[in-house]
């Protein structure tokens, strides 16, 4: 009998590998090699990260993907990119949401992406297929280049507006996507929040602005605030926050039921497993550091045994 291990590791960002003379890029810069990380990424998703939805959805053609992604900022003016020209890369990426499991979440990166879990306990953004694939490279648009990109290494204007640049490429994108993920949560939603945040909630968000004014009635039912208070204290609770009545507020216009609750504990355990000593890790049980750090242990090598193919023969 042989025995063939293949261990899938999700954190491969980048299908270029520089040689000793190139000097590693800073993050703002455009990647090299755009094209075959759009790409790559895309099938990295569907092959590895969430294979059984495209098994039974169909799976996705990638090329095509990276043309509607293109040509969405291709030539455009670098600082005023139309977030409507992605309209056809969603169509292409778009694939079913599980019903009650959306996560909506600001000031906590990247401590959601290990609380989601890749989707095995919910989807954020970046555990969609849309998401995924622009989640780490850098692009921006150059109407002078004959690519209409600019070239690797450019500094390219961020997710973020500035007074000199509203609305970059990058920009654009996860407006639409921000859009494009409310618009298609169903059930319960949550909202993952740092309560020691300064403020907790904000309305100049993209949370706020964009992903919950999507949010479709009827269809999402309820949405509760999920907040990590690292320093809680005894018998207070930070859900009375005022700034989290913007959301309180925008969802009983929708007619959605809201709840929040703090330091839930499957939230705690995930985030004490990586800051055992935090204070809010003082909240779980009188059970012994050894058991809790054991049982937690467990929960997370059962999630890199699913993320593993083992082959026997």
């Amino acid at each position: 009998m042989k025995m063939f291990v293949y261990v899938f590791v999700p954190t491969v960002a980048f299908l270029h590998f520089a040689n000793s003379q190139q000097p590693c890029r800073q993050f703002e810069m455009a990647t090299d090699n755009l094209r075959e990380v759009i790409i790559g990424q895309c099938e990295i998703y569907q092959q590895n990260i969430n294979q059984p939805i495209f098994c039974t959805e169909g799976f996705r053609n990638c090329t095509e993907i990276w043309e509607a992604f293109s040509e969405a900022f291709k030539f455009q003016p670098r600082c005023n990119v139309d977030y409507h020209r992605l309209d056809r890369y969603f169509t292409l990426t778009d694939h079913s949401i599980p019903k009650d499991k959306s996560l909506f979440w600001e000031n906590v990166y990247p401590f959601v992406i290990r609380y989601s879990n890749r989707g095995r306990r919910f989807y954020a953004l970046y555990d969609t297929l849309p998401g995924y694939i622009a989640n780490g490279p850098q692009w921006c648009s150059n109407e002078s280049d004959t690519t209409g990109m600019s070239p690797p290494g450019t500094l390219c204007p961020g997710w973020e507006a500035t007074p000199d640049c509203p609305q970059g490429a990058q920009r654009a994108f996860w407006i639409a996507a921000s859009i494009n993920y409310g618009s298609r949560a169903s059930g319960e939603i949550f909202i993952l929040l740092n309560a020691t945040s300064d403020p907790i909630f904000s309305n100049n968000t993209y949370n706020a602005m964009y992903e919950l004014p999507s949010l479709r009635e009827i269809v999402v039912t309820k949405a509760t605030v999920l907040l990590l208070n690292e320093h809680p204290i005894h018998g207070q609770t930070k859900c009375g926050d005022p700034t989290l009545d913007i959301i309180s507020s925008k969802m009983k216009a929708k007619r959605i039921k809201y709840d929040c609750i703090e330091n839930r504990r499957d939230l705690v355990e995930t985030f004490c497993f990586d800051y055992p000593t935090a204070d809010v890790c003082k909240i779980l049980d009188t059970t012994s550091s050894s058991s809790f750090t054991a049982s937690v242990l467990s929960t997370t090598l059962v999630s890199v045994f699913i993320s593993s193919v083992i082959f026997i023969y």
